[in-house]
């Protein structure tokens, strides 16, 4: 058998066709968010009907914590494979029913869950194959190389869906990310890993997935950074999330720039992670990951602060894309700090039930957000997040003081 080849810089073959795979998926994402949003309105009438996408998306998420047994005993990359191929051929399953004059809305609502469910195996998979990839030492560029491909994707994609779906119907989106997910499928087969034997879940008992069910949140509640990083990312969540339901509002009522405003923030935000990304990426380990999380949360003050202030959509925009290249700083720090530090027995529970409380964010955030627009300016908005985000930072400077470790290579 020929030796694994060396992962000794961060655009080896492997991640680089790793990379490939994923932007191209990431590009299929974005037309099916934009797609199946409208096929659902098309088909329905109904702005409920939509929300109910939205909402049966994030409920399989909630059941990280178990999934993330799979992942953990499972072959990661196996993993991968099959929930890309699974998830391609549910997607072109769906536009074959369109075709075929079959599919019906409960249709949409069966594959939203099915895709939520199959991501939440994929996404852990992902960040705990990903330092076998590349060097430690580049463990955060790879991390930003991903996620600004993503924003890249999600600005590109939803400005070519807007187009194609116009030209070729709504339903096109599922026979495009069907694809796409296949394209991926092939990449990551394409991809070599050094040898490691991976723990086996087929004798799996039902007594076995309590037990590592109890020890993985028994791991988050006993590790105090691992629990520290897990709040912090729902917190940042928790003040991202509203985005959708305040600028709306902010655009329509303070800006007086209506629904093109709305689409510029959107826009920019993404375009502020995006830069970020790049940022840090370039950055990589010269800064110290509580300084980079430090550093994130004080831009991200310093954008909410500036929101609260602008009057002009040429202000709100500068802020808005200052808000969002914050994020990147305490995000990749955060995840490439979980991949060093947890043992790889626990990192599929780990990053599932992370995932689990970032989802868990999404409906409370939007309803804080709804009530507070009912009572509250939408500058004070701003301002008492700029306070939670200021309050945090002083928080997290505390606990860094007291367990500062240097970045390591888990055992």
């Amino acid at each position: 058998m020929a030796a694994a080849p060396q992962h000794n810089k961060l655009w080896n073959r492997n991640f680089a066709v790793l990379w490939a795979g994923q932007t191209q998926s990431y590009l299929g994402d974005a037309f099916l968010n934009i797609g199946l949003m409208w096929f659902v309105l098309e088909l329905t009438g109904s702005a409920a009907a939509a929300a109910t996408v939205l909402v049966l998306g994030g409920l399989p998420k909630l059941l990280g914590p178990l999934t993330g047994i799979l992942v953990d005993r499972a072959d990661k990359k196996t993993l991968m494979i099959a929930s890309d191929v699974l998830r391609g051929a549910l997607l072109i399953l769906m536009y074959l029913l369109f075709l075929w004059d079959k599919l019906q809305v409960w249709h949409l609502y069966a594959l939203i869950v099915l895709l939520s469910a199959l991501s939440i195996i994929y996404g852990p998979s992902l960040r705990v194959l990903l330092p076998r990839l590349v060097p430690n030492e580049s463990l955060p560029a790879a991390n930003s190389a991903l996620q600004a491909s993503l924003q890249v994707s999600t600005i590109v994609g939803a400005s070519l869906a807007g187009v194609a779906l116009v030209a070729f119907g709504a339903p096109m989106a599922l026979l495009i990310d069907g694809i796409s997910f296949l394209v991926a499928a092939v990449a990551i087969a394409l991809v070599r890993l050094p040898q490691k034997k991976e723990a086996s879940s087929k004798t799996l008992q039902p007594s076995e997935i309590w037990r590592d069910l109890l020890d993985g949140l028994r791991y988050i509640l006993t590790s105090r950074e691992v629990l520290v990083l897990t709040a912090l990312a729902f917190i940042i969540n928790l003040v991202l999330s509203p985005v959708n339901v305040i600028f709306p509002v902010f655009s329509k009522d303070v800006l007086g720039a209506g629904v093109a405003g709305f689409g510029l923030l959107a826009s920019t935000i993404a375009i502020g992670l995006f830069l970020g990304n790049i940022v840090v990426g370039s950055i990589g380990d010269r800064l110290h990951y509580t300084r980079s999380i430090l550093t994130g949360l004080a831009i991200m003050c310093f954008g909410l602060v500036g929101l609260g202030f602008s009057l002009s959509l040429l202000t709100a925009l500068l802020f808005t894309a200052l808000l969002g290249s914050g994020v990147p700083f305490i995000q990749v720090a955060l995840v490439t700090r979980l991949q060093r530090a947890v043992p790889p027995m626990l990192q599929g529970r780990v990053f599932s039930t992370l995932e689990a409380v970032v989802t868990l964010a999404l409906p409370i955030a939007a309803g804080l957000a709804g009530r507070a627009l009912m009572t509250y300016a939408v500058s004070s908005i701003f301002y008492v997040a700029a306070a939670g985000i200021f309050l945090v930072a002083v928080a997290w400077t505390g606990f860094s003081a007291k367990h500062y470790q240097p970045d390591m290579q888990p055992s």
